[in-house]
């Protein structure tokens, strides 16, 4: 004897979109690491074009 177990749909439709943000997720985290490793290495093969951030004060006017 068999028994076909179903899964509500409201379930199943949690499940995938916990899925799906977690896929989500971690193509923002592989994104946001490409970047950071870029702008690292950029900074390392041209330190002198790539200035290091002052905090702002390269906006204000003396």
């Amino acid at each position: 004897m068999f028994v076909r177990l179903s899964i509500h749909p409201t379930i199943q439709a949690h499940g995938l979109a916990v899925a799906q943000m977690r896929r989500e997720h971690e193509i923002a985290v592989r994104f946001f690491i490409a970047v950071a490793v870029g702008v690292i290495e950029a900074r390392a093969a041209h330190p002198a074009e790539l200035p290091m951030p002052t905090g702002g004060d390269e906006f204000v006017s003396a």
